[in-house]
């Protein structure tokens, strides 16, 4: 999958079933590189800052997968507010707002947690003894009350593990549409999305569809690197002027989430331990 010289890897770990996105090199041998150019574990912003999506069947319209201002479920249709306060045995527990942010990858209502540097901890702090979504280093630091996480990520943060197990997905890459088509009304779509941004789309089992930047540019040695091109985790001056997509979002990113309606009824399987 992709441009002929990245190849994306899904991955999940079944050992906390937690999952990532990944980019590797393809050279012009057909080697693959041995560390990825970019993970999308690293890349993912912090929970409240992350784009998540989801629909209201009472509105009929799209909606944020987020609290209201008040701190509620008012964005939530009745049913889905009816299975966010339920547990997976179909017992109602009143915590659908705590299930919300841990969802949108809040750590705090969870069993053990993450320090800075990897290590897993004890939650001193009132949780719901939910899975612990482990990694090798965290963006946030969880070892703090209250804890703190960079609103951005960056290449050097360290993977997070809120993003979910990868199976029976393949990632799909999409960039600008071929024009090659012959249809003079395709051909006008082609046109007009030529510098469309590339993405790369994936389900995960944490409830979601992600959408990832997958913006590169050509290095002098004729292979591609992630865009913003860094120097120790910070963007150098000037940029490549032949990244093909924006730079606003670093490659990897994820540009949002989508909670499809089908998956509420299982979303609450999300924080078990098995």
């Amino acid at each position: 999958t992709g441009t002929g010289a990245y190849i994306y890897q899904a991955t999940y770990n079944s050992g906390g079933w937690t999952g990532d996105l990944q980019a590797f090199v393809i050279d012009q041998n057909g080697s693959i590189g041995a560390t990825p150019d970019w993970s999308a574990s690293h890349m993912l912003p912090n929970p409240s800052a992350r784009n998540v999506l989801s629909f209201n069947r009472t509105t009929n319209a799209g909606m944020s997968f987020a609290l209201d201002s008040g701190g509620g479920l008012s964005n939530f249709d009745s049913y889905e507010q009816g299975l966010l306060n339920m547990n997976d045995l179909g017992v109602v527990d009143t915590f659908g707002t705590d299930r919300v942010t841990y969802i949108q990858g809040d750590m705090s209502h969870e069993a053990y947690l993450p320090s800075t540097a990897g290590a897993a901890s004890s939650n001193t702090q009132l949780n719901h003894g939910w899975r612990s979504r482990l990694a090798v280093g965290s963006a946030c630091n969880y070892s703090v009350v209250p804890y703190t996480c960079p609103t951005l990520a960056s290449y050097s943060s360290g993977p997070t593990g809120q993003l979910g197990d990868v199976v029976y997905s393949n990632p799909l890459y999409v960039g600008a549409p071929s024009s090659s088509l012959a249809d003079a009304s395709y051909k006008l779509f082609a046109l007009n999305n030529a510098s469309r941004s590339p993405m790369v789309y994936v389900g995960g089992n944490d409830g979601m569809l992600h959408a990832y930047k997958a913006s590169y540019y050509i290095t002098s040695t004729g292979l591609p690197a992630h865009c913003p091109k860094t120097s120790g985790g910070t963007p150098v001056t000037p940029q490549p002027v032949t990244c093909v997509g924006s730079t606003t979002l670093p490659s990897g990113t994820e540009v949002f989430g989508y909670v499809p309606y089908a998956t509420y009824p299982k979303l609450s399987r999300s924080e078990e331990h098995t």
